[in-house]
């Protein structure tokens, strides 16, 4: 999607007050959805949203588990000081490295529960694992409108097209070259914002699209989910696009 935002034609040194103006209470958001608290609180019986490895910490942060908690503030931590300019409050210290190195066992069996596909004998004969499936664009079109109808969006091309920001917000769609797979976008073009459209679950939106991948699965599970946290996310880039429009008029004053 190109963009057409005012924050590109700014001089180099001025755009990042504005950027972290909009990326502020998005961030601010994504902190309430990995605290699980509130509207959020569901999200424990829905956790599909959340890609493998961040919802593998949650589980053990859940349970108490410090080096779990670590690893998670310390993801929140390294998002805010790349679109914030905000220090970390401690010095990073890869924790979830760290973690997934002693829960390699554990890790291993969350894995092959959640994504069986990836764990295909190679010895059996499966050509679905070599072709994508046909339904994909369908599959996605339709788990859009079942669970984010309420938030105007409207097939455009190979994108959906929402403005109930006021201003056209797009769920854009593409896909690997060299791996069977399809990630989802949120843009917003007149911000030159372009976020994974699990960004709310600190996570990216790939989902495998070969037959064998049970795509429809995979988007329901994931739509679901988003389902929950989009209109906390609506808010947060409302939120975002008035302070940016506030520190844009500081600067050109």
């Amino acid at each position: 999607m190109r963009s057409t935002s005012f924050i590109d034609a700014l001089p180099e040194g001025q755009r990042a007050p504005c950027i972290a103006a909009l990326r502020r209470p998005i961030l601010d958001h994504v902190a309430s959805v990995l605290a699980l608290r509130g509207p959020y609180s569901c999200l424990r019986a829905r956790p599909s949203g959340f890609a493998p490895t961040v919802r593998f910490l949650l589980q053990y942060a859940e349970r108490g588990d410090p080096l779990a908690r670590l690893a998670l503030n310390e993801l929140l931590a390294t998002e805010r000081q790349v679109w914030l300019q905000e220090p970390p409050p401690q010095p990073i210290s890869d924790a979830r490295a760290l973690f997934m190195e002693h829960h390699q066992a554990e890790w291993q069996g969350f894995i092959r529960d959640v994504s069986p596909w990836l764990f295909a004998d190679p010895g059996t004969a499966d050509p679905g694992r070599f072709q994508r499936d046909p339904r994909a664009d369908a599959l996605i079109a339709n788990a859009v409108n079942a669970h984010l109808a309420d938030y105007q969006f409207r097939r455009a091309s190979r994108a959906f097209r929402s403005t109930i920001l006021g201003e056209p917000l797009f769920i854009t769609t593409s896909r690997g070259s060299k791996y069977m797979a399809v990630s989802l976008r949120l843009e917003l073009p007149s911000r030159s914002l372009v976020l994974p459209l699990g960004y709310s679950f600190l996570s990216g939106a790939v989902f495998e699209d070969h037959r064998s991948a049970l795509l429809e699965s995979q988007l329901h599970g994931f739509f679901t989910a988003l389902a929950v946290v989009f209109p906390g996310l609506l808010e947060a880039l409302s939120l975002g696009m008035r302070a940016q429009d506030q520190a844009y008029r500081t600067l050109a004053t």
